[in-house]
């Protein structure tokens, strides 16, 4: 089975807008498709009106949106998948405290964008918020914007040099993001009725595995086995890990249409039966 259940839209830090997007996993052949911007599920209305309005066959859409938490004092992102997010599910009072609540860690990036901007202005770096992730609004951006503007302006020639320049922890810029705890965000997704997943769990700066029960504990529902770093020893090993846990496995691209990202991963049809159920 072809599908991608981690893509990135103009929403939050991608480079295609949903409509895009769509087009792309439509032109891809994919099964599945999840979209997964960054504390937000703004894309989805624009993605769902797109594929309603596809010719030829259209993937299974699951919204969704991935998260910055803080587990064990490290950086850790969740996906959180909404199978059933349809027009009666937003009319809860549930899926209402949910939009809210990403609306809330939007203001947290937001807030963190201008004290990392207030930073490189004392630094000698100076361009303006509007200048930055083509018109997006503030609470949509992220480093990765930083690092554009960063490279646009001659300070940096690639984002990974912009990121080791000025935008990780020791450097000029370094503002840590004011993230929500990881078995709290993970809370918060079951209380809206979605599914929350572990991503790329390779990424990962700290030995994470003993404390896994904790998340499984918590409500962790999967983790993401295909990943494009993961290579079969890896999938395999993190399905087991899953599997251990009472967990299920997931996969995807985090799609953000930079060059050379395509979508889609090949996952077996049976890995998705919990999310088909």
């Amino acid at each position: 089975m072809l599908l991608d259940l981690h893509s990135h839209s103009t929403a939050s830090d991608g480079r295609l807008p949903p409509e895009a997007v769509v087009n792309a996993a439509v032109a891809a052949g994919l099964e599945w498709w999840a979209l997964t911007d960054h504390d937000t599920m703004d894309g989805v209305a624009a993605a769902e009106t797109a594929l309603a309005a596809a010719a030829g066959p259209t993937p299974r859409f699951i919204p969704g949106a991935e998260l910055s938490t803080r587990w064990q004092g490290h950086s850790t992102h969740l996906l959180a998948y909404f199978p059933h997010f349809t027009g009666a599910w937003r009319q809860q009072p549930a899926a209402s405290a949910w939009l809210d609540w990403l609306a809330e860690l939007r203001q947290r990036r937001a807030e963190r964008n201008l004290a990392m901007l207030e930073k490189l202005e004392r630094s000698g770096i100076a361009f303006p918020p509007a200048s930055l992730g083509g018109g997006r609004p503030a609470a949509a951006l992220g480093r990765n914007h930083i690092a554009q503007a960063l490279i646009a302006g001659g300070w940096a020639t690639t984002v990974p040099e912009a990121f080791a320049k000025y935008l990780t922890p020791g450097a000029p810029a370094w503002v840590p993001l004011r993230g929500v705890d990881t078995p709290e965000a993970i809370a918060r997704v079951r209380a809206a009725g979605g599914l929350p997943g572990l991503a790329h769990p390779s990424r990962l700066h700290f030995d994470w595995r003993p404390h896994l029960p904790e998340l499984a504990g918590a409500g962790l529902a999967f983790l993401e086995a295909w990943y494009p770093t993961h290579d079969p020893a890896q999938v395999e090993d993190y399905r087991r890990l899953a599997a251990d846990n009472h967990l299920h496995a997931s996969g995807g691209t985090d799609f953000h249409a930079r060059p050379g990202e395509t979508l889609g991963a090949t996952i077996p049809a049976a890995a998705l039966d919990w999310l088909a159920a």
